[in-house]
């Protein structure tokens, strides 16, 4: 429970700081947010977790915003990718970084060096 706490958490503060401030803001109040939960290992998958909502869903209403216009033009751009592996992509992307955000903060509240 108390880890389903924290990816809600995660998601609601990684969503508006990623919304509200740069990109790059949301990653790091999901360190905090990570890093002050010290779960150990369980950072990783909830890192991911989050962020793949987070940058999946933002692409999502991005794209359903402007009607897939943009992302059939920037699909035509990679080799005919659709919208659909557009936004997994950027979901995956996402996932990538929430991965890095919770190994940083697993490992700096183990104290690794």
């Amino acid at each position: 429970m108390r880890k389903l706490t924290t990816i809600i958490l995660l998601i609601a503060i990684g969503f508006a700081a990623s919304h509200l401030l740069h990109w790059l803001v949301g990653f790091i109040a999901g360190f905090f947010v990570l890093w002050l939960g010290k779960h150990g290992k369980a950072n990783w998958w909830m890192g991911l977790v989050a962020f793949v909502l987070i940058w999946g869903g933002y692409a999502l209403v991005q794209n359903m915003a402007n009607e897939s216009i943009l992302s059939l033009q920037i699909g035509e751009l990679f080799g005919r990718v659709s919208p659909l592996g557009l936004i997994l992509l950027t979901a995956l992307l996402g996932g990538i970084g929430g991965i890095l955000t919770g190994w940083t903060a697993s490992a700096i509240s183990r104290g690794d060096k």
